[in-house]
């Protein structure tokens, strides 16, 4: 019996994710190195509008991967699919 993996949909959306949240953290950086808004400079609120619009999209997608991930949960994974080294390194990737 051959086991089955996560759902596409959970797979695909874990990777929007971490992409985006790796962007709002560097892109969170860069918008605290803008000068203060003056009268000649108005564009800092547009980093800070997208910044917030992503985060909140964000929150959106983690609800509905909860969703899915708890809806279809994937199969149990057997002793002989991971070594105790595997487990520990993949649980500090994900706390990384």
């Amino acid at each position: 019996m051959q086991r089955q993996g996560f759902n596409r949909a959970v797979v695909v959306i874990h990777w929007l994710l971490a992409v985006s949240i790796f962007f709002l953290f560097i892109s969170s950086w860069w918008m605290m190195g803008l000068p203060l808004p003056s009268q000649e400079l108005q564009f800092r609120a547009f980093p800070f509008q997208l910044h917030k619009n992503i985060g909140l999209t964000l929150v959106v997608l983690l609800i509905i991967m909860l969703y899915v991930r708890f809806k279809y949960p994937p199969a149990p994974p057997s002793a002989q699919d991971m070594t105790p080294w595997m487990h520990k390194s993949a649980i500090l990737a994900h706390i990384a």
